[in-house]
């Protein structure tokens, strides 16, 4: 048996530009993959905007 899934990866420079794709794209992202150091906005201060946001704070985050 073979198993393929397709996934779309969505990079960012930064905090704030990974804050800028999940506003708008906060009905299609399903994982979020971030540094808990980043320039700009933080790791703790995406993931606390995360938590925050009535739609984004279902998605899952996984931090390093």
């Amino acid at each position: 048996m073979l198993l393929i899934y397709f996934c779309e990866v969505i990079p960012a420079e930064n905090g704030q530009q990974a804050w800028t794709y999940l506003e708008d794209m906060q009905n299609s992202i399903d994982l979020v993959l971030t540094e808990v150091v980043m320039p700009g906005v933080s790791g703790i201060s995406l993931l606390s905007r995360i938590m925050n946001h009535n739609i984004c704070k279902n998605i899952p985050v996984i931090s390093k």
